[in-house]
């Protein structure tokens, strides 16, 4: 709890702890080194808290194979600064293409539209792996961390194979994890802060399956996006928010997991090309081709010509008038780091601010 300032230069008292996302498969994607970045972060930024993800593929090599030590090195250090830490475990992570799926998982499954058959079919091998998946990673690192994050938006369909998590499957994920663990359950959506936008929402399934769960969370995380980009009808057309978040009412505690503070790239090719592409290298496990085609595609938001910073005023502004938040953490810092080592500050220097 300390006193700060608002983009403004507003005098506001903060009682959330501040902190930032952080994906070493982000930094890959950016052409950045992982472990470099997350040092030079840390040491600039000074974050209150880090939200880690566990990344199946990764870890998971092999059916009877668990590989924690990248994520225990991540892990280690955040200890050691005394940093808080939030870790999501799951299929659904931080970043793009979302859904971290073993190569080996998917021998027998021909199709993206089979896959998400298999992921929601009550008991199937699917389901299996990955609650032996949850039931290993809470038991390594439970003593370790401070919040568990029980997927990532897991009832929004991932861009471009629409996989999603369904309500009864995340019941069982939420379960494992507690009957392992008494340390929070956090689960996340997006919220909109335009009010027509908000009234709009109420009317999709998204919105209906985490009214449904939200109260089985102790904390009900939002992650909050002023400005976005879509192409409707093939044409680009830009959004952009203003207001507060509508939060739900049944919940123990809220907390915002991603505050948008990076651009909102717009995919080069259509969807149905990268679904097909991005299909077949995850069937293969190339990840380093994954890696470079998100570059190519236009995925990553250096893809974005002109990168305005105001976008962190206006997300931030939404953000600090609410004031009972648990942790607010910054969406993008792997993205200020790259734009740092080209000669813009700006980004980190908005953070500083904030947080100073």
């Amino acid at each position: 709890m300390r006193w700060s300032y608002d983009l403004s230069g507003k005098l506001i008292y903060l009682k959330h702890m501040i902190g930032i996302n952080f994906s070493p498969w982000y930094c890959e994607q950016l052409e950045l080194d992982p472990w470099d970045t997350f040092i030079n972060l840390l040491n600039n930024l000074n974050p209150d808290i880090v939200r880690l993800s566990a990344y199946w593929n990764r870890i998971q090599p092999a059916e009877n194979i668990y590989e924690f030590d990248e994520l225990e090195k991540y892990i280690a250090e955040l200890n050691k600064r005394n940093i808080k830490i939030v870790l999501t475990v799951g299929i659904n992570a931080q970043r793009w293409p979302e859904f971290f799926i073993p190569a080996w998982l998917l021998k027998n499954i021909d199709s993206p539209k089979n896959f998400q058959i298999e992921l929601n079919k009550p008991g199937s091998i699917i389901q299996n792996y990955l609650l032996k998946f949850i039931t290993q990673t809470v038991k390594k690192f439970n003593s370790k961390i401070d919040y568990w994050q029980i997927e990532n938006e897991p009832f929004q369909q991932s861009f471009p194979l629409n996989f999603a998590i369904s309500k009864d499957f995340l019941l069982h994920e939420i379960i494992t994890a507690k009957t392992l663990s008494t340390k929070p359950i956090v689960l996340n959506e997006s919220i909109a802060l335009n009010k027509l936008f908000a009234f709009l929402k109420t009317f999709s399934k998204t919105f209906g399956l985490i009214k449904s769960v939200e109260g089985l969370s102790d904390i009900f995380a939002a992650n909050i996006y002023v400005r976005a980009s879509f192409n409707i009808f093939g044409i680009k057309t830009n959004f952009k928010q203003n207001g507060y978040p509508d939060l739900p009412k049944n919940v123990k505690k809220v907390a915002i997991t991603e505050v948008q503070s990076e651009p909102w790239p717009l995919p080069k090719l259509s969807s149905h090309v990268i679904k097909k592409e991005l299909w077949e290298l995850i069937k293969l496990g190339d990840w380093k081709a994954i890696a470079k085609e998100s570059k190519d595609y236009g995925i990553l938001a250096t893809s974005v010509d002109k990168a305005d910073s105001s976008m962190m005023n206006e997300a931030w502004n939404a953000v600090s008038k609410i004031n009972n938040w648990e942790f607010i953490l910054f969406w993008g810092s792997e993205y200020w780091w790259a734009r740092y080592l080209k000669g813009d500050e700006e980004w980190i220097a908005k953070y500083l601010l904030i947080k100073s």
